[in-house]
């Protein structure tokens, strides 16, 4: 369950996201960048969509790697240890929360890089523009 909320909740639109951030066409790039930043309150918490999914992320990514944590150490007796390693149940439990490590791992590094290339391109873009409006006004003064 909360592999597959991970990958079609938060990991699939964050890299078609990424994918439209990078794509060089400025309409696309302003929609993205409109819904990353949208909005909302928490309590007294102001929150944006791509810092709530970079913390469900991370806070996941820490979950699984506590519960990977603990299945390493289940291994450690060496009487319990051949039990364990040989139970299906086991092996299937490690690989499920192995999995979703690497989900959520993938998922907190994308939802950052949203975050980080949207604020580049907003900032690159504000930049762009005061210069086109002192390029104009020295433009404008040079003719007169």
């Amino acid at each position: 369950m909360l592999g597959s909320i991970l990958v079609y909740g938060i990991a699939l639109p964050g890299l078609v996201l990424f994918f439209l951030v990078l794509s060089g066409f400025w309409i696309l790039e302003e929609v993205v960048s409109k819904v990353t930043h949208v909005g909302f309150h928490i309590g007294p918490v102001k929150m944006n969509v791509a810092f709530l999914c970079f913390t469900v992320s991370a806070v996941t990514l820490a979950y699984e790697t506590h519960k990977l944590q603990y299945f390493s150490m289940e291994g450690k007796d060496e009487k319990m240890a051949s039990m364990v390693q040989m139970s299906g149940d086991y092996r299937q439990n490690k690989w499920r929360h192995e999995r979703n490590f690497w989900i959520a791992a993938f998922s907190t590094v994308l939802w950052f890089a949203n975050m980080r290339v949207g604020y580049l391109l907003n900032r690159l873009r504000s930049i762009g523009e005061k210069s086109k409006s002192e390029d104009k006004s020295a433009n404008e003064k040079k003719s007169k």
